[in-house]
Protein backbone atom coordinates (compact mmCIF):
# COMPACT_ATOMS: atom_id res chain seq x y z
CA UNK A 1 0.00 0.00 0.00
CA UNK A 2 3.12 2.63 -0.69
CA UNK A 3 -0.09 5.30 -1.69
CA UNK A 4 -0.46 5.67 1.55
CA UNK A 5 2.87 6.03 2.92
CA UNK A 6 4.72 8.85 3.35
CA UNK A 7 6.94 10.28 0.38
CA UNK A 8 10.50 9.50 0.88
CA UNK A 9 13.31 6.98 0.22
CA UNK A 10 10.64 3.96 0.47
CA UNK A 11 7.69 5.38 -1.51
CA UNK A 12 10.18 6.38 -4.78
CA UNK A 13 11.54 2.84 -4.35
CA UNK A 14 8.31 1.12 -3.80
CA UNK A 15 6.78 2.84 -6.69
CA UNK A 16 9.53 2.24 -9.28
CA UNK A 17 9.31 -1.02 -8.56
CA UNK A 18 5.69 -1.15 -9.18
CA UNK A 19 5.75 1.00 -12.29
CA UNK A 20 8.06 -1.31 -13.86
CA UNK A 21 7.42 -4.88 -12.35
CA UNK A 22 3.65 -4.66 -12.28
CA UNK A 23 1.95 -2.54 -14.74
CA UNK A 24 4.86 -2.66 -17.50
CA UNK A 25 3.08 -3.77 -20.76
CA UNK A 26 5.59 -6.66 -20.51
CA UNK A 27 4.02 -7.59 -17.52
CA UNK A 28 0.41 -7.26 -18.45
CA UNK A 29 0.62 -8.95 -21.57
CA UNK A 30 2.01 -11.96 -19.72
CA UNK A 31 -0.88 -11.85 -17.10
CA UNK A 32 -3.42 -11.54 -20.04
CA UNK A 33 -4.40 -15.02 -19.73
CA UNK A 34 -5.68 -13.63 -16.10
CA UNK A 35 -8.14 -11.42 -17.60
CA UNK A 36 -8.91 -13.56 -20.25
CA UNK A 37 -9.96 -16.39 -17.89
CA UNK A 38 -11.95 -14.44 -15.11
CA UNK A 39 -14.15 -12.81 -18.10
CA UNK A 40 -14.45 -16.40 -19.71
CA UNK A 41 -15.69 -17.58 -16.30
CA UNK A 42 -18.48 -14.77 -15.79
CA UNK A 43 -19.86 -15.32 -18.43
CA UNK A 44 -20.20 -19.14 -17.66
CA UNK A 45 -21.58 -18.41 -14.61
CA UNK A 46 -24.31 -16.52 -16.24
CA UNK A 47 -25.05 -18.49 -18.60
CA UNK A 48 -25.58 -21.66 -16.06
CA UNK A 49 -27.42 -19.66 -13.44
CA UNK A 50 -29.79 -18.44 -16.37
CA UNK A 51 -30.12 -22.11 -17.54
CA UNK A 52 -31.29 -23.19 -14.17
CA UNK A 53 -34.49 -21.02 -14.26
CA UNK A 54 -36.12 -21.65 -17.61
CA UNK A 55 -33.28 -19.25 -19.34
CA UNK A 56 -33.81 -16.38 -17.61
CA UNK A 57 -32.28 -14.60 -14.17
CA UNK A 58 -32.54 -11.93 -12.26
CA UNK A 59 -28.37 -10.53 -11.85
CA UNK A 60 -27.41 -8.14 -8.92
CA UNK A 61 -24.37 -6.76 -11.64
CA UNK A 62 -22.95 -4.59 -8.93
CA UNK A 63 -21.24 -7.54 -7.44
CA UNK A 64 -21.05 -9.60 -10.50
CA UNK A 65 -18.60 -6.84 -11.71
CA UNK A 66 -16.86 -5.87 -9.01
CA UNK A 67 -16.10 -9.86 -8.08
CA UNK A 68 -14.24 -10.06 -11.70
CA UNK A 69 -12.39 -7.13 -10.73
CA UNK A 70 -11.35 -8.46 -7.36
CA UNK A 71 -10.23 -11.78 -8.87
CA UNK A 72 -8.34 -10.19 -11.89
CA UNK A 73 -6.14 -7.35 -9.05
CA UNK A 74 -5.45 -10.43 -6.59
CA UNK A 75 -4.82 -13.26 -9.41
CA UNK A 76 -1.96 -10.39 -10.96
CA UNK A 77 -0.94 -9.75 -7.27
CA UNK A 78 -0.89 -13.12 -5.71
CA UNK A 79 -2.52 -15.71 -7.91
CA UNK A 80 -5.02 -16.37 -5.47
CA UNK A 81 -8.71 -16.37 -6.49
CA UNK A 82 -11.02 -15.85 -3.52
CA UNK A 83 -13.93 -13.57 -5.73
CA UNK A 84 -16.31 -16.59 -6.94
CA UNK A 85 -19.51 -19.03 -5.82
CA UNK A 86 -16.40 -21.54 -5.41
CA UNK A 87 -14.99 -20.04 -2.74
CA UNK A 88 -18.26 -20.17 -0.40
CA UNK A 89 -17.12 -22.01 2.74
CA UNK A 90 -13.85 -21.36 1.99
CA UNK A 91 -12.87 -19.42 5.72
CA UNK A 92 -9.44 -18.30 3.85
CA UNK A 93 -11.32 -16.79 1.03
CA UNK A 94 -14.33 -15.18 3.47
CA UNK A 95 -11.66 -13.77 5.35
CA UNK A 96 -10.03 -12.01 2.71
CA UNK A 97 -13.08 -10.92 0.96
CA UNK A 98 -14.05 -9.43 3.79
CA UNK A 99 -10.61 -7.56 4.82
CA UNK A 100 -10.38 -6.06 0.98
CA UNK A 101 -13.92 -4.86 1.49
CA UNK A 102 -13.88 -3.35 4.62
CA UNK A 103 -10.86 -1.70 3.51
CA UNK A 104 -11.95 -0.20 -0.09
CA UNK A 105 -14.88 1.01 1.86
CA UNK A 106 -13.21 2.72 5.22
CA UNK A 107 -10.47 4.15 2.48
CA UNK A 108 -13.63 6.45 0.81
CA UNK A 109 -14.99 7.57 3.84
CA UNK A 110 -15.15 11.67 4.66
CA UNK A 111 -14.27 11.62 8.04
CA UNK A 112 -14.08 14.88 10.42
CA UNK A 113 -10.81 14.40 11.04
CA UNK A 114 -9.81 14.96 7.34
CA UNK A 115 -11.15 17.97 7.25
CA UNK A 116 -10.59 19.47 11.28
CA UNK A 117 -8.12 17.21 13.26
CA UNK A 118 -8.87 19.24 16.27
CA UNK A 119 -12.37 17.03 16.25
CA UNK A 120 -10.89 13.88 15.64
CA UNK A 121 -12.17 12.55 19.10
CA UNK A 122 -15.61 12.38 16.97
CA UNK A 123 -14.03 9.65 14.64
CA UNK A 124 -12.80 7.44 17.58
CA UNK A 125 -16.25 8.04 19.27
CA UNK A 126 -17.97 6.79 16.02
CA UNK A 127 -15.90 3.23 15.86
CA UNK A 128 -13.91 4.44 12.62
CA UNK A 129 -10.46 4.50 14.06
CA UNK A 130 -11.43 0.91 15.61
CA UNK A 131 -12.12 -0.78 13.12
CA UNK A 132 -9.67 0.62 10.51
CA UNK A 133 -7.20 -0.80 12.86
CA UNK A 134 -8.90 -3.96 12.94
CA UNK A 135 -9.06 -3.71 9.05
CA UNK A 136 -5.26 -2.58 9.23
CA UNK A 137 -4.29 -5.96 10.98
CA UNK A 138 -6.41 -8.03 9.44
CA UNK A 139 -4.51 -7.14 5.64
CA UNK A 140 -1.62 -6.88 6.98
CA UNK A 141 -1.99 -11.18 8.04
CA UNK A 142 -4.00 -11.93 4.38
CA UNK A 143 -0.73 -10.38 2.89
CA UNK A 144 1.88 -11.68 5.03
CA UNK A 145 0.43 -15.24 4.17
CA UNK A 146 0.27 -14.76 0.62
CA UNK A 147 3.98 -13.74 1.17
CA UNK A 148 4.90 -16.33 3.35
CA UNK A 149 3.18 -19.02 1.10
CA UNK A 150 4.74 -17.63 -1.77
CA UNK A 151 8.66 -18.36 -0.12
CA UNK A 152 7.28 -21.78 0.25
CA UNK A 153 6.78 -22.07 -3.14
CA UNK A 154 10.06 -20.88 -4.28
CA UNK A 155 12.21 -23.18 -2.07
CA UNK A 156 10.13 -26.48 -3.57
CA UNK A 157 10.34 -25.66 -7.07
CA UNK A 158 11.45 -22.45 -9.95
CA UNK A 159 8.91 -20.29 -11.18
CA UNK A 160 8.48 -19.51 -14.50
CA UNK A 161 7.63 -16.27 -16.75
CA UNK A 162 4.10 -17.07 -16.91
CA UNK A 163 3.81 -18.35 -13.61
CA UNK A 164 5.47 -14.96 -11.67
CA UNK A 165 2.90 -12.56 -10.27
CA UNK A 166 3.84 -9.12 -8.59
CA UNK A 167 4.81 -11.45 -4.85
CA UNK A 168 7.15 -13.52 -7.21
CA UNK A 169 8.42 -10.67 -8.95
CA UNK A 170 8.91 -8.30 -5.49
CA UNK A 171 10.94 -11.27 -3.73
CA UNK A 172 13.09 -11.86 -6.55
CA UNK A 173 14.29 -8.39 -6.69
CA UNK A 174 17.45 -7.90 -4.92
CA UNK A 175 19.04 -4.94 -6.65
CA UNK A 176 16.59 -2.93 -8.68
CA UNK A 177 19.14 0.31 -8.56
CA UNK A 178 19.03 0.04 -12.46
CA UNK A 179 15.11 -0.51 -12.74
CA UNK A 180 13.66 2.62 -14.49
CA UNK A 181 10.46 4.07 -14.55
CA UNK A 182 7.83 3.34 -16.89
CA UNK A 183 4.46 5.26 -18.48
CA UNK A 184 1.84 4.87 -15.83
CA UNK A 185 -0.60 4.64 -18.64
CA UNK A 186 -0.73 1.37 -19.19
CA UNK A 187 -2.75 0.27 -15.90
CA UNK A 188 -5.54 2.71 -17.47
CA UNK A 189 -5.52 0.91 -20.74
CA UNK A 190 -5.45 -2.21 -18.90
CA UNK A 191 -8.49 -1.83 -17.31
CA UNK A 192 -10.43 -0.20 -19.90
CA UNK A 193 -9.45 -3.25 -22.23
CA UNK A 194 -11.25 -5.57 -19.20
CA UNK A 195 -14.03 -3.36 -18.83
CA UNK A 196 -14.27 -3.27 -22.77
CA UNK A 197 -14.34 -6.97 -23.21
CA UNK A 198 -16.96 -7.83 -20.39
CA UNK A 199 -19.13 -5.84 -21.69
CA UNK A 200 -19.01 -6.73 -24.85
CA UNK A 201 -19.53 -10.01 -23.91
CA UNK A 202 -22.45 -9.56 -21.88
CA UNK A 203 -23.91 -7.53 -24.74
CA UNK A 204 -23.54 -10.22 -27.81
CA UNK A 205 -24.33 -13.09 -25.16
CA UNK A 206 -27.54 -11.97 -23.04
CA UNK A 207 -30.43 -9.82 -23.46
CA UNK A 208 -30.52 -7.59 -20.27
CA UNK A 209 -33.42 -5.50 -18.93
CA UNK A 210 -34.15 -4.25 -15.48
CA UNK A 211 -35.92 -6.18 -13.53
CA UNK A 212 -39.28 -3.75 -13.83
CA UNK A 213 -38.70 -2.12 -16.89
CA UNK A 214 -37.62 1.55 -14.25
CA UNK A 215 -34.32 3.42 -14.58
CA UNK A 216 -31.16 2.80 -13.44
CA UNK A 217 -31.03 4.48 -9.70
CA UNK A 218 -27.24 5.68 -10.23
CA UNK A 219 -27.78 7.39 -6.38
CA UNK A 220 -24.26 7.35 -4.91
CA UNK A 221 -23.24 5.76 -1.50
CA UNK A 222 -19.49 6.29 0.35
CA UNK A 223 -16.52 4.19 -0.76
CA UNK A 224 -13.24 4.37 -2.26
CA UNK A 225 -15.01 3.44 -5.39
CA UNK A 226 -18.07 5.44 -5.21
CA UNK A 227 -20.29 2.28 -5.07
CA UNK A 228 -24.14 2.39 -5.84
CA UNK A 229 -26.77 2.60 -2.97
CA UNK A 230 -29.38 0.49 -4.84
CA UNK A 231 -27.77 -2.57 -5.95
CA UNK A 232 -28.34 -2.92 -10.44
CA UNK A 233 -30.68 -5.99 -10.69
CA UNK A 234 -31.12 -6.89 -14.14
CA UNK A 235 -33.01 -9.88 -15.74
CA UNK A 236 -30.44 -12.28 -18.32
CA UNK A 237 -32.06 -14.11 -20.93
CA UNK A 238 -28.94 -16.29 -23.24
CA UNK A 239 -29.46 -15.14 -27.05
CA UNK A 240 -27.14 -18.73 -27.78
CA UNK A 241 -27.33 -21.54 -27.17
CA UNK A 242 -24.52 -23.69 -24.76
CA UNK A 243 -22.79 -24.37 -27.91
CA UNK A 244 -22.33 -21.35 -29.16
CA UNK A 245 -20.77 -19.50 -26.51
CA UNK A 246 -17.10 -20.56 -27.18
CA UNK A 247 -18.36 -18.83 -30.54
CA UNK A 248 -18.91 -15.98 -28.79
CA UNK A 249 -15.97 -15.86 -26.90
CA UNK A 250 -13.77 -16.33 -29.73
CA UNK A 251 -15.33 -13.62 -31.97
CA UNK A 252 -15.11 -10.72 -29.07
CA UNK A 253 -11.18 -11.66 -28.88
CA UNK A 254 -10.93 -11.13 -32.12
CA UNK A 255 -12.23 -7.98 -31.92
CA UNK A 256 -10.04 -6.99 -28.83
CA UNK A 257 -7.21 -7.61 -30.50
CA UNK A 258 -7.63 -4.89 -33.50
Amino acid sequence: MFGFAPYGRYWRDIRKLVMVELLSSQRLELLQHVRDTETSLLMKELYEKSSKNGGQVIVEMKQSLADMAMNIIVRMISGKRYFSADAKGNQEAKRCQETLRNFLYLAGLNLVSDAVPLLGWLDLVKGFIGKMKRTARELDFVLGSWVDEHRRTRLNRSINEEEKDFIHVMLSIMDDSNISADEADTTVKATCLVVHLTLARLLHGFELRTVSDTPVDMTESPGLTVPKATPLEVVLRPRLKKELEMLTANVCYVFRLF
